[in-house]
């Protein structure tokens, strides 16, 4: 391996852990395709559910009286490194500078993604789902500890829809402040799904991902508390990580406390829950639809006040009684074996009237639907 390559590497292993930060030249485009060259600072996040660290500053020399409109996509290299923003919205611009030399810093109001692609670091064909922290992978992950790399421990496998075997893992990293007045460190930890992928063959990563978030909506129900995904990783010929709304933290409040800990304890809660994402894979258009509903009117991914959530929650009870209600009313029509069925039931009867035996009538009328009172 040649010194670029090594450097390469170790570079994509930084990032891998959560620990590399870039800073890099790149160029803003606004909505309507001006162009204007700025300096970034990027940290994307140690793991799932935590913000990114985001500077973008323009040189004091490119400032006009005339900002760039929203929104606005920024794109940039540092070294192997191709780092893109997608929905880059600011709330403040600057118009003006004191000079013509330094930088003046833009407020950062939205980013919808940030997306990170490098060359393949040969961990294999996976994609690898960053999670919200949510207090039932908590409950289930033993513990982390220091250590001078990323590390990772298996929690649990489902066996998703469309995904097969998906890994759900608790990942932390050690982060030194070895500059501090006070030298420490601090354990960050995060949760991960990860799937491993075909060798060979097209992958459409988009489609992985909405297969994903399809089974999120049915497992949030069963974990209490709605799972946001927060990013992905896809490792091919090259990797790419992508954070959808890097600046902000991407939490969930708990539906746990006050209500028990568990819908299915931890012994079962493998096996419940892949047939339940099968179960909801398989269900129809409707009853998708009013799971949705449900998930989320149980399990918010904001915090709300008491009387909205009683609200939300009692406009989904009454979808779920209209529809029970339409589907009973709904005549079912005779299948095949109902026919079948009618006819032999026919055919016993009229032996019983032609043997004509005892109890004969009481039997006849039985076969036919009538009931007998003990």
């Amino acid at each position: 391996m040649n010194i670029v390559e090594d450097a390469t590497n170790d570079a994509a292993l930084a990032l891998r852990s959560g620990m590399m930060k870039f800073y890099f030249d790149a160029e803003l485009r606004s909505a309507d395709g001006a162009a204007l060259p700025v300096y970034c600072e990027v940290q994307p996040p140690y793991v799932g559910g935590q913000r990114s660290q985001i500077r973008v500053a323009v040189p004091a020399q490119h400032i006009t009286e005339d900002p760039p409109g929203n929104p606005c996509a920024l794109s940039g290299k540092s070294g192997a490194f191709t780092i893109i923003m997608q929905g880059v919205h600011w709330r403040r611009f600057p118009t003006s500078s004191r000079g013509t030399l330094g930088l003046e810093a833009i407020e950062l109001f939205h980013i919808e993604r940030l997306t990170v692609q490098h060359p393949s670091m040969n961990v294999g064909r996976e994609i690898r789902f960053h999670l919200a922290p949510i207090s039932y992978l908590r409950s289930e992950s033993s513990g982390v500890s220091f250590g001078e790399k990323s590390h990772s421990e298996g929690l649990f496998v489902l066996d998703l829809p469309n995904l097969g075997a998906t890994r759900f893992v608790v990942e932390w990293v050690t982060i030194y402040h070895r500059d501090a007045e006070i030298p420490g460190a601090t354990v960050i930890a995060g949760f991960s799904a990860v799937v491993g992928l075909p060798p060979d063959g097209p992958i459409d990563a988009d489609r992985i991902v909405a297969k994903f978030r399809s089974s999120l909506e049915v497992l949030s129900v069963l974990f209490r508390q709605a799972v946001s995904l927060h990013g992905w990783t896809y490792s091919d010929d090259e990797t790419a990580s992508t954070w959808i709304e890097p600046l902000e933290a991407n939490v969930t409040p708990s539906a746990r406390e006050g209500r028990g800990d568990f819908v299915a304890h931890p012994q079962v809660f493998a096996e419940c829950a892949t047939n339940l994402a099968h179960a909801y894979e398989k269900a129809g258009k409707e009853i998708r639809s009013l799971i949705r509903h449900l998930s989320v009117a149980l399990n918010p991914h904001t915090n709300s006040r008491s009387a909205d959530r009683f609200l939300f929650m009692f406009s989904v009870l009454e979808r779920v009684v209209e529809f029970a209600w339409k589907r009973d009313q709904t005549p079912q029509s005779p299948t095949v074996t109902t026919h079948a069925v009618i006819k032999h039931l026919e055919q016993l009867k009229e032996a019983v009237v032609a043997e004509d035996g005892e109890n004969a009538p009481e039997i006849s009328a039985r076969l036919g639907g009538a009931h007998q009172c003990c």
